[in-house]
């Protein structure tokens, strides 16, 4: 989300102002003893922190350097806004316009843009949107910009060729139609990575049904459902998590290690538009139309891109995920 204290409004007062354009912002559920506690922290990237030194916003538009100040030239442009995921006890915070921000899983705090020195040349690209191989346990991704500012003629003559493969022994020229799986616009499609590279037969996403809708004034406001497509059985079921409600990438959590594929449950950050609020809405996958459990949180966040689950065991104990407060106050002992 964009820094409230310097709008992006350096160029053009922010009329072309995206929401990639925010600077990335991490909100943290953790999860234990029956209790859920909420932290949520800025990475504190290189444009980041140049715009609180300067006192004013500096950047322009995404990745467009003419529209920035020419004060920061020489600042990396990495908003670090599209995506978190937890790899070899490091947090991550990703985006595609430079290298991974690490931050301490438990303070948040920003540790730096060098994450796996001497692996990836400084200030390079990074995905936002890699995996891990279930079985190597490796990270894969990739890092690539091969492209100038200025690319020869501002109008160049260009030809556009298409190739067509021939199958000389098909046996016949048509081809088939593709299967339609979902017939309603859906986004964000989650499986049990467990069985990444590998034939799956569930997957989670949002989508958007409009039997959902109570109010015609939110018809086409956005994403307001969970779903699970079965691929063996051709089947998608779709769950509501109320009136008026939007949804967010969800997480899928297994009920353990040794859990039948897609067998655990279903974890979403809700935004209940009419309340004000939003909500983590937590499903039993044996029954999808099941929330065993809500957390309510008693505020407002902006709506975040995408959202990882990372169990308790792979974050090192670096300290506290809340710190305690201080003792300031002693009081005899009651009798």
């Amino acid at each position: 989300m964009q820094d409230p204290y310097y709008p992006r409004d350096y160029y053009q007062s922010g009329a072309k102002t995206i929401p990639f354009d925010g600077d990335g912002s991490i909100s943290a559920f953790r999860v234990a003893g029956g209790r859920c506690a909420f932290k949520q922290r800025y990475v504190l990237t290189e444009r980041y922190v140049a715009e609180r030194r300067a006192g004013r916003a500096v950047f322009g538009i995404l990745k467009t350097p003419f529209s920035h100040h020419p004060c920061v030239r020489a600042v990396q442009d990495n908003t670090a806004n599209t995506n978190v995921v937890v790899h070899a006890g490091r947090l991550l915070a990703l985006s595609e316009q430079g290298p991974p921000y690490e931050l301490d899983p438990n303070t948040m705090t920003t540790l730096g843009n060098t994450p796996f020195p001497g692996q990836l040349p400084k200030g390079a690209p990074y995905t936002a949107h890699p995996h891990v191989d279930p079985t190597t346990g490796e990270l894969v991704g990739y890092g690539f910009f091969d492209v100038s500012i200025a690319i020869g003629n501002a109008f160049p003559f260009l030809l556009n060729y298409v190739k067509f493969k021939i199958d000389p022994q098909a046996e016949t020229d048509q081809l088939d139609d593709p299967e339609v799986l979902v017939d309603v616009p859906c986004e964000f499609p989650r499986t049990d990575e467990r069985f990444l590279m590998r034939k799956s037969r569930y997957t989670f996403m949002d989508c958007f049904d409009p039997a959902a809708v109570t109010d015609p004034a939110l018809l086409y406001r956005g994403l307001n459902c969970l779903a699970r497509y079965d691929h063996q059985r051709k089947k998608l079921e779709v769950m509501s998590p109320g009136p008026g409600c939007l949804v967010q990438e969800p997480c899928f959590s297994a009920r353990g290690p040794d859990a039948a594929e897609g067998d655990g449950f279903l974890i979403t950050l809700v935004d209940n538009v009419p309340r004000e609020r939003n909500e983590i809405v937590i499903q039993d996958t044996r029954d999808f139309q099941t929330v065993v459990a809500r957390v309510i949180l008693p505020f407002r966040l902006r709506s975040a891109v995408h959202g990882n689950w990372v169990d308790a065991e792979r974050i090192p104990a670096t300290g506290p995920f809340i710190a305690p407060l201080p003792d300031l106050y002693t009081h005899p002992a009651a009798a």
